[in-house]
C-alpha cells in the first residue's frame, strides 16, 4: 500500500513538474507576442 503511494506521489510531482514547464513556454510565447505586437503598433 505505501508502495503505490509513494508512486502515486512521484506521478503527482512529475505531472505538476511537466505543467510548471509548459505555463513557462506559453508564457515566453505571450512575452515574444506581446513584443512583435508592441514593435508592430509603434512602427
Amino acid at each position: 500500500m505505501d508502495d503505490e503511494l509513494e508512486v502515486l506521489e512521484v506521478a503527482v510531482l512529475s505531472e505538476a513538474q511537466v505543467a510548471g514547464a509548459v505555463v513557462d513556454l506559453l508564457g515566453d510565447l505571450l512575452g515574444v507576442v506581446r513584443g512583435v505586437r508592441d514593435i508592430g503598433w509603434a512602427g
